[in-house]
């Protein structure tokens, strides 16, 4: 079993943490292993993803409360620090005292560790307390000059001690020096992170910190072509020229990653590229492979069909958005696609603590007359993340782009598959509740959607359904309805503080998915209605969320990326098996973060 708890530990050090977290719960499923040091691994792992309420329930579930070992006794003040990064600044700086506190009490039993020294010095400077913080970095540059062991974190915690104390030449020279011995990807990136948030506070120029950055993860897309324009791609020489445009373009971002489509086009030369170079390819597609690369038969020449196959043969990951084996292939869905691609790539990003980057590849991008809104560099350089058109040479008269408008995603024909975001939610407790109580429960919880819906509009809402303690609602726009959630669940923890008669095990659960799914008018009530796969991919959601939680799809967090304005993030939660052989499906837990 240490193999196996090995390879956990490499997958956490590379920054893969979202693999590191469902090994470490399949071994344990599979084997009802018992080891604090793979549970250790996990809670960390979840730390390092930004999942920390999942991070602390996992915490006290394990008993590492109980371990002496100094790294499990201070992932508490760990996790408190990071609650508080979520927090507006006047609440924030309470917690990062508390956490600097819990350091200190940690230390005062170890005086010559390094680790707990510093982060109470960084916790003193966030929290306010520059006096104390510059005293403990003196002491840590103390205690650094006595060690025989000289490694990455020698190097790295000097510096940091060494920035607070306003030492930047000093610093900067430190963190080349510990750049240049062994160092795990992950611990550069934590190094980083803390950094950049000492750089923050001290109101620092932070470009001296960019020699600890990893290369960016990529969103690829590649300008339309019909089958054409696709068989000139096997015959003329400026697809030489097209492919070094974009073999140049990845030799110059140096990516760690892709993520895209492989939509008739240039995307079929970006994974060529990208796979002749090494690059981890990462594609979203439609619908399942054999479903997808039918439709695709009479959109391209046989000689790039093969090809297709081999990419999706060769990549390494494959995402289908949707599992249903009819798949119409329509506009819709294409672009469904493209934007669950853009959004993987922000949440990889997020997870390993790098920048994300949007590559668009076309020969019209920019012209008044191409179909530049079917291009998302747009939608993505909205969000405050860099984008690049890249201009490569034209082969023919240019096609019109299959693709829809990403400004317009929410219309559509009647009869085609729409996008949306729905919402499940039930009241776990309702079926012990008697006749007697059911006033007040419609009154008061059932009566909480619908002041919520009051309090924020329901202008984004166009579909309402109820039935008993069911709530069924179908959203235009992801961050709208992840806003509606959340104020719902913190209106109904608000209504349980209050004396209300009924029992304590009430609570509501909500799950939300974004897809494509059908609105059509229903027979016997006459009004329209949303069915397909995607809702019921919706409703399998629900039962498996925790009490009082809001959890939701992977394609749900995906899109949540793009919202600019959006202060909700995805914990992730991870692979959880849904009812009725839906199958296992990663999750995310949405929350606030105030941090700004």
């Amino acid at each position: 079993m240490t193999s196996e708890i090995d390879q956990v530990r490499r997958l956490a050090a590379q920054g893969e943490h979202f693999a590191a977290i469902n090994l470490a719960r399949q071994l344990r499923s599979e084997t009802s292993i018992q080891d604090k040091e793979l549970d250790y691994l996990e809670v960390l792992s979840l730390a390092r993803s930004a999942s920390t309420s999942e991070a602390r329930a996992k915490y006290m579930e394990y008993g590492l409360q109980n371990e002496p070992e100094i790294k499990f006794r201070t992932l508490p003040a760990r996790l408190l620090k990071d609650e508080a990064l979520s927090l507006p600044k006047d609440l924030a700086q309470t917690k990062f005292l508390a956490a600097r506190d819990q350091y200190l009490g940690i230390h005062k039993n170890h005086p010559e560790d390094t680790y707990t020294a510093i982060n109470a010095a960084t916790l003193s400077l966030l929290g306010g307390d520059g006096a104390k913080s510059e005293e403990l970095a003196t002491r840590v540059l103390s205690i650094a000059s006595n060690e025989t062991e000289i490694d990455y974190w020698h190097w790295a915690t000097r510096s940091e001690a060494l920035i607070i104390l306003g030492r930047l030449n000093e610093a900067r020279e430190a963190l080349q020096r510990g750049m240049e011995l062994p160092a795990q990807r992950d611990d550069v990136v934590s190094t980083l992170r803390q950094l950049e948030l000492l750089c923050a506070s001290k109101k620092l120029n932070s470009s001296f910190l960019d020699i600890l950055k990893l290369s960016p993860v990529a969103h690829y897309w590649g300008e339309a072509l019909d089958a054409r324009e696709l068989d000139a791609l096997l015959t003329e020489h400026c697809v030489i020229l097209i492919k070094e445009e974009i073999r140049e373009k990845l030799v110059e971002i140096q990516p760690i990653s892709l993520f895209g489509n492989l939509n008739p086009g240039l995307d079929l030369l970006i994974a060529e590229v990208a796979l002749s170079q090494g690059v981890e390819l990462n594609i979203v597609i439609p619908h399942p492979s054999e479903i997808y690369l039918k439709s695709l038969e009479k959109k391209m020449p046989q000689g790039w069909l093969d090809r297709t196959r081999s990419f999706l043969e060769h990549a390494a990951n494959v995402e289908v958005v949707d599992t249903q084996r009819d798949g119409c292939f329509s506009d819709v869905e294409i672009l469904f696609a493209t934007r669950v691609a853009m959004g993987k790539a922000s949440l990889r990003a997020r997870a390993i603590g790098s920048d994300a980057i949007h590559l668009s590849f076309g020969s019209n991008l920019g012209s008044p007359s191409a179909p530049l809104s079917s291009d998302p560099c747009n939608e993505w350089t909205a969000t405050g993340r860099k984008g690049l058109r890249v201009k490569t040479p034209q082969l023919c008269t240019p096609t019109t782009d299959c693709r829809a408008t990403p400004r317009s995603h929410n219309q559509a024909k009647a009869e085609s598959p729409v996008e949306r975001v729905f919402l499940f939610a039930d009241v776990k407790g309702f079926s012990s509740l008697g006749d007697r109580q059911m006033p007040n429960f419609v009154k008061q919880v059932m009566g909480t959607f619908r002041a919520v819906q009051d309090q924020i509009g329901d202008d984004g809402i166009e579909f309402k359904n109820t039935w008993g303690d069911g709530v069924f609602l179908v959203f235009s726009d992801v961050g709208q309805a992840a806003h509606y959630a959340l104020t719902c669940q913190q209106t109904f923890r608000d209504l349980k503080n209050q004396t209300i008669d009924l029992p304590e095990e009430i609570s509501v659960r909500i799950g939300l998915h974004a897809g494509t799914a059908w609105r059509l008018k229903e027979p016997i009530t006459g009004k329209e209605n949303y069915f397909g796969n995607a809702v019921s991919k919706a409703a399998r959601i629900e039962p498996v969320t925790q009490e009082g939680q809001l959890f939701a799809s992977e394609q749900c967090a995906a899109l949540l990326e793009l919202s600019p304005e959006s202060n909700i993030v995805a914990e992730y939660v991870g692979q959880v098996e849904t009812p009725k052989g839906f199958g296992v499906h990663p999750l995310y837990k949405l929350v606030r973060n105030f941090s700004g």
